[in-house]
């Protein structure tokens, strides 16, 4: 129920808007910022906590409808670039992630003209790239504007906390869509989709040499608690992005494992792709531009499983690693390609967890 205030101001509102015409009225609504689709910048510029209340009290309710600042708004959304940077001036709304021992010691260091000490409360605007941000600060010495940046950056301008974030969501399997409807809720700039694939991709790579590595010291391990190398054994499975039915396999893409029988560490893995953005959107006639493509297999997703198998089988082999017992399910397909492409005389055992699943059905 509305408090007598809230009564008031809502029937003020209502009388005012009584002595417009409908032409008029339909100008505003064409005109006004929230019906251009300007409705977060125009809150944002509105956006000041210590001083929203005196704000709303200076407002008549005829001046909060039909408040003429949604021009500067507008000019402000016109300038901005569609490119990774991110300009904003004024008082800055929200939250941000900072790096506090970065932004004290820049502050510390004081105007870059005159040394003059400078305030997180003379900030008049930033620059955005990513979660990391240049805030502007102005001298009240000498009325230079200051870039002070929110945490570090490594080579050409690129921040580490955007380089962090593309590594969490690698790490965590969430997408462009989910992360930035986080930072919304937490009233924190979201994050332009050029920087988060740039990212992305960057960490991705590191990923796979890090994977490498890990495999490499675990067959170390394996081969040393093996010891007889007639014994080398390996469990394998794999899988897809999209479940089989049994007679329809559609995945796009499938992927696979080695796992040590002694240390049941990962030894060896492999992925298989049927599609490529970039190649897919590239004319027929013309030159795909120069890109890290992931596109390795035409044939159908559940022939994906015994040729990725040899692969594995192949690569353990040359690396001194010569498995003679694959212990994995019932998929016959997939050992008749082992023994007519890698060793006849391989042998294989039945997984428990696939035979005791099998054996309830």
């Amino acid at each position: 129920m509305d408090t007598p205030t809230e009564s008031a101001n809502r029937n003020v509102c209502l009388l005012t808007l009584g002595d417009i015409t409908d032409g008029q009225l339909e100008n505003i609504s064409k005109e006004h910022c929230y019906s251009r689709g300007l409705k977060r910048k125009y809150l944002e510029l509105h956006d000041d906590v210590d001083g929203q209340q005196e704000h709303n009290q200076s407002l008549s309710p005829a001046d909060d409808c039909f408040d003429d600042n949604y021009d500067a708004c507008q000019s402000e959304i016109e300038s901005e670039k569609d490119e990774d940077e991110e300009e904003e001036e004024g008082a800055l709304g929200g939250r941000r992630i900072v790096e506090v021992s970065v932004l004290a010691a820049k502050l510390d260091e004081g105007c870059s003209k005159c040394s003059t000490e400078l305030k997180l409360s003379s900030c008049v605007g930033e620059t955005r790239y990513g979660l990391g941000s240049l805030l502007k600060i102005h001298c009240i010495h000498c009325n230079e504007i200051n870039n002070v940046p929110t945490g570090k950056r490594y080579g050409q301008n690129t921040w580490d906390i955007n380089t962090k974030l593309g590594a969490a969501v690698v790490f965590c399997g969430l997408g462009e869509m989910t992360v930035n409807n986080f930072l919304a809720a937490l009233n924190i700039p979201t994050v332009t989709s050029v920087t988060f694939k740039t990212r992305e991709r960057e960490v991705g790579s590191i990923f796979e040499a890090v994977a490498n590595e890990t495999c490499n010291e675990a067959l170390a391990e394996e081969k040393k608690r093996s010891q007889d190398a007639e014994k080398f054994s390996v469990s394998f499975d794999a899988g897809w992005q999209t479940r089989g039915s049994g007679r329809n396999y559609a995945s796009l893409s499938g992927h696979a494992s080695m796992i040590g029988e002694k240390t049941g560490k990962i030894l060896s893995y492999a992925v298989r792709c049927k599609k490529c953005r970039f190649c897919d959107k590239a004319p027929v006639s013309a030159e795909v531009n120069k890109h890290d493509c992931r596109r390795n297999w035409e044939q159908s997703s559940k022939a994906m499983e015994p040729d990725m198998a040899l692969e594995m089988l192949h690569d353990l082999k040359a690396r001194d690693f010569h498995v003679k017992h694959l212990i994995m399910d019932n998929d016959s397909t997939t050992l008749a390609k082992a023994k007519m492409s890698f060793d006849p005389n391989i042998q294989k055992n039945s997984d428990f967890n696939h035979t005791k699943k099998n054996s309830g059905k």
